[in-house]
């Protein structure tokens, strides 16, 4: 059985200015997933292709710096252990141009689409938490609907193939599948 972490140890905080040295911190010198700082979807194929870790790093702070808020951080016992990407679809570019993940239809939607938990905190409830914490961010920011596309897990697969997060975790959070255009990658929604 996987360790939990105690709700009570357990915040999140916006990305923000302030916060920016815990992002930082939890993502390390390599940008996490192999230097993508969380812009693989904010930024078409062919920018996040073109793009070294830096300058992907400085495109996320320079979103920070001008008020953007891209995602939360969760903190154990003020340690930042993991990350959400969280915000209205149109903020991310390589998104809107996919086929496989194309709109379901014109409702105005907010999205889940990203996760990095360090190491020593995984498989302890982290990503549970952190989609409750941006559902919440998101009702309190105006969505009425929020969208992810969690991989429909069949057998054990590798972590840094899950962040996308799994479909059973949204599931048990009152997320229901709305599309499933790919073997094993479905689009999920939840109203609020």
């Amino acid at each position: 059985m996987a360790k939990t972490i105690d709700p009570g140890k357990l915040i999140s905080k916006p990305l923000t200015p302030a916060t920016w040295p815990d992002f930082e911190r939890l993502f390390g010198e390599n940008g996490a997933c192999a230097g993508c700082w969380c812009t693989w979807w904010r930024l078409t194929s062919a920018e996040f292709t073109k793009f070294s870790k830096d300058e992907k790093k400085n495109f996320i702070r320079t979103l920070v710096q001008g008020g953007t808020i891209p995602g939360l951080i969760a903190y154990v016992d003020d340690f930042p252990a993991g990350w959400v990407s969280v915000g209205p679809r149109e903020s991310f570019a390589h998104l809107e141009r996919s086929k496989v993940l194309a709109r379901v239809d014109d409702k105005p939607v907010w999205c889940i689409n990203c996760f990095f938990i360090e190491r020593k905190h995984r498989r302890m409830g982290l990503t549970s938490f952190l989609i409750e914490e941006a559902v919440k961010f998101a009702k309190a920011n105006g969505a009425k609907l929020i969208e992810a596309y969690p991989i429909d897990a069949q057998e054990k697969m590798r972590s840094p193939n899950l962040y996308y997060g799994v479909a059973d975790t949204f599931r048990k959070l009152g997320f229901h599948e709305v599309d499933r255009r790919e073997k094993g990658h479905v689009i999920m929604r939840l109203e609020i």
